[in-house]
């Protein structure tokens, strides 16, 4: 299959892809006219230079306040999006992580009835011990402990120059 560049204004506007026919064959003669035959490392937004092709140039790299926006960003969605417990998922959103600890305080005080159900992630309600809720809570806590952490060695890295790139943030994270 032959591949072609269709040229807007100096730069690489369409990658066209035939088999077995020329642009001459399916286009009109002004856009034909527009149509160059080219290698595989054509990319759009390539500019052609007196027949010369030149990749487009990268995106600039984002400022470092741009980079300590998405982090946070990222660390939020991180936090929200919840952790296992036992194998269940369980809720670690801000909401959540209040009522933990209204479930915790309600233990200390003896009010909480022992095995009263949590409803989990999945929209399940669960019978959950009072000996065992402090685990399912503690869960909670260090999920967000975890990713909390990992934005704050984000931060450091971005200070230091060695984390330039969304892309690297979103490695950090995993």
């Amino acid at each position: 299959m032959a591949q072609y560049a269709r040229i807007a204004d100096g730069r690489v506007a369409e990658i066209i892809r035939l088999d077995g026919i020329v642009p001459a064959d399916v286009f009109h003669p002004d856009v034909a006219a527009t149509i160059f035959a080219v290698g595989e490392t054509v990319e759009e937004g390539g500019s052609y230079v007196d027949g010369a092709y030149s990749p487009p140039h990268p995106p600039p790299l984002p400022t470092k306040a741009e980079l300590i926006g998405y982090v946070a960003d990222r660390r939020w969605h991180a936090e929200q999006a919840g952790t296992a417990w036992h194998g269940w998922q369980i809720h670690t959103d801000d909401r959540s992580q209040g009522k933990y600890l209204s479930e915790l305080q309600a233990i200390a005080l003896n009010v909480r009835v022992d095995g009263d159900p949590w409803k989990f992630a999945d929209g399940v309600f669960r019978p959950v011990s009072n000996a065992d809720f402090p685990q399912l809570a503690i869960a909670a806590r260090e999920h967000v402990r975890t990713v909390f952490g990992i934005e704050g060695a984000v931060l450091a890295q971005i200070e230091a120059g060695t984390i330039t790139t969304a892309a690297e943030i979103e490695a950090a994270f995993g």
